[in-house]
């Protein structure tokens, strides 16, 4: 993919430590980043929030890796992260690991391909994905979460509301519904989300 066909995207210094005798960055260092990449995605979505004290868990099924050039010591890097397919238990988020560059252009180092399952702690068994996990990261709205309103204008789409609305709530994802409504948790405030995610 290319870089603008990313929404997020987060900044950081590579330390000497994560690199080799070879003077690049050691290849289990890639995996970190992509940690890192999706630690940061969940955050500026508000993904644990939306969850409302609930647990949500999730253990690595599977993660693939493809090297295309190394990235060196000392060197700012972009990771950034997109979702691109929700199933009955699992996520699969695609994180791309580019030089940093100002003017935007694509400088690809790796990308990591990563399954990830919702899972109950306690037995280490996959669940069923709470009903608001898929739109909340495969609507184009969502997008909004990473970008403003700007970006919805510029793109046609439609908010639907007045006035300064939060993003989150024009982007069609769950919002806390009356606290005395247990066990559902969220209204889906978009259902009508294509497959592809943002």
């Amino acid at each position: 993919m290319a870089r603008s066909d990313f929404a997020f995207s987060h900044r950081f210094r590579v330390r000497w430590s994560e690199t080799d005798a070879q003077g690049v960055v050691f290849n289990a260092r890639y995996l970190d980043y992509a940690d890192v990449a999706i630690t940061e995605y969940w955050r500026e979505a508000k993904f644990r929030e939306m969850a409302g004290g609930e647990p949500l868990e999730f253990h690595v099924k599977k993660a693939t890796v493809t090297w295309f050039a190394p990235i060196l010591p000392d060197e700012l890097i972009d990771v950034m992260a997109r979702t691109i397919a929700t199933g009955r238990t699992s996520m699969t988020q695609i994180v791309e690991i580019h030089g940093a560059r100002d003017d935007g252009a694509d400088d690809l180092r790796a990308t990591v391909d990563l399954v990830s399952v919702y899972v109950d702690l306690e037995t280490h068994r996959p669940m069923p994905l709470p009903e608001w996990v898929a739109p909340a990261f495969r609507s184009p709205y969502a997008r909004c979460l990473f970008t403003g309103l700007a970006w919805c204008r510029r793109h046609g789409v439609q908010t639907g509301g007045r006035g300064e609305q939060s993003s989150r709530h024009i982007a069609g994802i769950p919002k806390p519904v009356s606290p005395g409504i247990r066990g559902r948790g969220y209204a889906i405030l978009n259902r009508s989300c294509p497959r592809r995610g943002w």
